[in-house]
């Protein structure tokens, strides 16, 4: 897993948006984070300068001010958890799909080019935008799952 710049954040590497919402997770970070062979996952928004999301699992998020269960329902498959928007997305085999409803309400779309960036200890990152991603935009090295 390479580090973009000396002291900076660690990155899995690039996963691409397919247009059916599924999207290859870097199999580094399912290991990481504990993430289920299939099953279901937790998307949050992400921040307003990277975008993009976050993905964890709901027992990781037990309990903590991410907690899924605190989310109030707002419609359209997606929850309200203080200033990000949460729905549920399905993982098989290292491939997430994520519903249509919360790729919108995220901002993304197929074809998309999300940096996977190690975060907390509770979710990763897939961002769309901000400096890490321009940095890693310098880096042909870093891996693109597709």
């Amino acid at each position: 897993m390479p580090q973009l710049e000396r002291g900076g954040k660690y990155v899995f590497g690039w996963s691409v948006l397919h247009p059916d919402g599924s999207v290859r997770l870097p199999p580094e970070a399912v290991v990481e984070y504990g993430l289920p062979r299939q099953g279901s996952l937790v998307v949050m928004s992400g921040s307003k300068t990277s975008r993009g999301m976050r993905v964890g699992t709901a027992a990781r998020l037990e309990g903590t001010v991410l907690d899924p269960a605190s989310a109030i329902p707002c419609g359209g498959g997606l929850a309200r958890l203080k200033s990000s928007l949460v729905a549920t997305a399905m993982i098989h085999d290292g491939m997430m799909t994520v519903p249509a409803a919360a790729l919108d309400a995220f901002g993304l779309s197929a074809g998309d080019r999300l940096l996977v960036i190690r975060g907390s200890n509770l979710a990763f990152v897939m961002a769309q935008t901000g400096p890490l991603v321009e940095i890693g935009c310098r880096h042909p090295e870093v891996v693109v799952f597709d």
